[in-house]
């Protein structure tokens, strides 16, 4: 059989890594295409389900989402619910710096959520679904928080509000990860070494 190198999607590590803003409490968000039907699917459940229940008890806390291409028919749907709606974002690098945590909640899709890995490097805590987290072999509660029941996630949220959780060292771990794993650099030297050592 003929060697084989398989090569994950990679980033330039240098372009995320910026200096986070320091906030008061988290900021929730979501970032991403809102013309693919998933994110809108999975974002009008995070609201009716679950972030209801977390602005009734928490009215100061906004979900802040943002997005290119978002159907007039889902804008309208969201002015319901606690949400601050940017619509498409000119510098998702400098709208990251002053959001918290990453919200993900797919349920269908496939394929590696890159907007996932952009937000590790950067140093956010990412929440996402198993479907989300596909092709991230990230460790849950180390790296990233994987969660699929809606009861978990209404749990999880309270306790980062509440500072049960703390967002941090998880936050701290998934930019290392991304760096070791997903870093443009290092993918091109292990592929430059597959090639010598075929050669031999």
């Amino acid at each position: 059989s003929k060697p084989l190198f398989v090569s994950p999607t990679g980033l330039d590590i240098e372009k995320y890594s910026v200096k986070n803003i320091e906030l008061e409490y988290p900021v929730f968000y979501h970032l991403g295409s809102l013309d693919w039907l998933p994110n809108t699917e999975g974002l009008l459940w995070f609201l009716e389900k679950i972030w209801s229940v977390i602005s009734k008890k928490y009215p100061k806390y906004k979900f802040v989402i943002a997005g290119r291409n978002a159907p007039s028919d889902f804008i309208e749907k969201i002015k319901k619910y606690n949400v601050d709606y940017r619509g498409e974002i000119e510098n998702i690098v400098e709208f990251s710096r002053r959001q918290s945590v990453m919200i993900v909640p797919l349920h269908s899709g496939s394929g590696m959520r890159i907007k996932i890995i952009e937000a590790m490097a950067m140093g956010k805590l990412v929440i996402s679904t198993s479907k989300g987290l596909e092709g991230i072999n990230a460790k849950n509660y180390r790296e990233i928080i994987k969660i699929d029941s809606e009861k978990k996630f209404i749990e999880t949220i309270f306790n980062i509000i509440e500072k049960k959780i703390d967002i941090r060292p998880i936050s701290h771990n998934a930019k290392n990860f991304i760096s070791k794993k997903f870093n443009n650099i290092a993918n091109c030297k292990s592929l430059i070494n597959f090639y010598q050592s075929t050669k031999k």
